[in-house]
């Protein structure tokens, strides 16, 4: 696949980016990083505690893949490849990869081998990420059949063995902690690069590949701008009311750009975001991180209205369960006004 570097550009993207402040990736975390350094920003599960890292940790892991990927030899628009469920990690290979001036493909980690294999070919990528067990499985079970034969790393991002003769010529195979000491140790040769890459990419670069789901077809990649993704997360930050205070439960895949531009805005506010451990397990997170933003599908949502109501058995429960949404709406509403009276605090 060629990236088309020759495409227009609407005149109301042109107009956006001549008012915007900030108009890529890079420049938005940058602000965001220094704004809210120490405050909470990814968190997982930990034996039933969200533990989370803060906006100051997570801009020192992206500066370190950036600087392991140029280290590798990472080229502009080379793209990565991210096979991975929901983690921390996943935001540090998203803004890793822009950081380092490349196209970030992210893919649904139930995808099949050979569903996977044709997007990695596809989109010509030289580095594959694998996040769990099976989608490293995957991964080495395409790159051995010579379906990948433009990678030429492979990064595991849970501790998995391969033994350097189990893997085709010119192809490594790397653990996450590895990788990230790579980039440790090289961080000040290649920081120069990642620097002018800050202030010299523009909005209109294409900064990620979404692919359809291949329902009609085989799987078309979408070519996103940074000015896609940044134009979205202001509306959706103003549109809904997203402020540093907020919490997001995230569990629907960052693959889709839906729950990717809801972390994009939640990052441009400051908020925390704590990732579920997996659909099943929404319930108990919900009740462990006591989230105040949870992006979904409106059919989640009926199913746990339609519980909740089952379970109150009208009377008094019903009645405090009504008040409880009452509340919570009346909340919000003030929170978009500014002033937020004692008694819903």
């Amino acid at each position: 696949m060629s990236c088309i570097t020759d495409y227009p550009v609407s005149p109301e993207v042109q107009a956006w980016a001549q008012e915007a402040e900030l108009t890529t990736l890079p420049q938005v975390f940058e602000h965001v990083a220094r704004t809210h350094a120490e405050r909470p920003y990814l968190g997982q599960n930990v034996e039933g505690e969200y533990q989370f890292k803060t906006y100051a940790q997570v801009h020192g892991e992206v500066l370190q893949l950036a600087a392991a990927l140029l280290e590798l030899g990472f080229q502009d628009k080379d793209r990565v490849a991210n096979f991975s469920v929901n983690r921390v990690e996943w935001p540090v290979i998203d803004l890793g990869t822009v950081y380092a001036r490349g196209i970030h493909v992210p893919m649904y980690p139930t995808l099949s081998t050979a569903e996977m294999a044709f997007i990695v070919h596809n989109c010509e990528a030289r580095f594959l990420v694998a996040s769990c067990k099976e989608q490293i499985k995957r991964s080495l079970e395409a790159v051995r059949r010579g379906d990948l034969p433009h990678v030429e790393h492979i990064i595991a991002l849970d501790y998995f063995e391969v033994a350097p003769d189990e893997l085709p010529a010119g192809v490594r195979f790397w653990q996450w902690e590895q990788l990230m000491s790579l980039g440790s140790d090289t961080l000040e040769a290649h920081r120069p690069t990642i620097e002018r890459h800050i202030e010299e990419i523009r909005y209109d670069e294409v900064c990620s590949f979404v692919y359809t789901s291949g329902t009609t077809g085989d799987p078309k990649g979408a070519m996103l701008m940074h000015a896609n993704f940044v134009s979205q997360m202001e509306s959706l930050t103003k549109f809904v009311g997203i402020y540093k205070e907020d919490v997001e439960l995230s569990f629907l895949p960052l693959s889709h750009v839906f729950e990717r531009v809801c972390y994009y805005a939640l990052t441009y506010s400051g908020s925390s975001i704590g990732y579920a451990r997996g659909i099943k397990s929404v319930p108990q997170d919900l009740k462990t991180l006591r989230p105040t933003l949870v992006p979904s599908v409106p059919r989640l949502f009926e199913k746990i209205f339609a519980k909740v109501v089952a379970q109150s058995g009208g009377g008094l429960k019903n009645r405090l369960f009504n008040q409880a949404l009452a509340a919570g709406r009346a909340y919000r509403l003030a929170k978009a006004k500014g002033k937020v009276p004692f008694w819903l605090k």
